[in-house]
């Protein structure tokens, strides 16, 4: 990353591109979250700390991997702007005269005729609906540690399927529960209202379940105990 920092054209890069630096700030910013939660695993000795730190330090390594191809994507869109143009492409060819037309009385003819038309080419696949713009600048203030945020944007939403509520508010109850670990463990009214989000995603989509790779087991733990 320190040699991407060192490029020529890194200035002129996150001139064009002004995510670049945000999304270095938020993966620096996740992986001091990591070492401190490690910090306080390593005191308390807890086996929950460590795995919570591990899931906040493999967050933080894929938030610096898209800065690194976000990086070389606008090095190398300036590369191919000082290349230069291509050549232009040869003339046609000359046109041929046009073949005779084959007797009807031709074998040729009788064969031509006989062959079936070509197959139509099959349809296009339908295409995939994505998840919404709302919902993945939630789902990007989470996993970027940026817990508050997600609250605000999961609250703030609006949105219309009811499979995306449903995630919104799995989004907010981790981000919440996040909040109150962080704090200590000590506002319980902040636990409550994550257990009310847990509550209200069962609700719209009973089987939803958080991913064990992308939550906490704490937080999983916590999302399968709560009724």
């Amino acid at each position: 990353m320190l040699q991407l920092r060192r490029h020529p054209d890194y200035s002129a890069a996150i001139g064009r591109d002004d995510e670049i630096p945000a999304l270095l700030e938020k993966a620096q910013r996740l992986l001091g979250v990591a070492k401190s939660g490690l910090a306080r695993a390593e005191q308390s000795q807890s086996a929950t700390g460590y795995n919570d730190a591990a899931v906040l330090a493999r967050r933080a390594r894929s938030q610096f991997e898209e800065y690194e191809q976000r990086l070389q994507q606008a090095f190398d869109r300036i590369a191919a702007e000082r290349a230069p143009p291509p050549p232009p492409p040869p003339p046609p060819p000359p046109e041929l005269e046009p073949e005779a037309a084959i007797p009807e009385d031709s074998p040729l003819a009788a064969k031509a005729v006989g062959e079936p038309p070509p197959a139509a080419p099959p349809p296009p696949a339908p295409r995939r609906r994505g998840p919404s713009k709302k919902l993945t600048q939630i789902a990007d203030a989470y996993f970027a540690g940026e817990y508050e945020q997600a609250v605000a944007l999961a609250s703030e939403a609006g949105l219309s399927r009811s499979r995306e509520r449903a995630q919104a508010m799995l989004l907010r109850a981790a981000a919440r529960y996040a909040l109150f670990l962080l704090g200590g463990e000590g506002d319980y009214a902040l636990r409550g209202q994550a257990t009310e989000d847990v509550t209200a995603c069962r609700k719209l989509d009973p089987d939803l379940e958080p991913d064990e790779v992308a939550f906490s087991p704490r937080f999983r733990d916590f999302f399968v105990a709560t009724q």
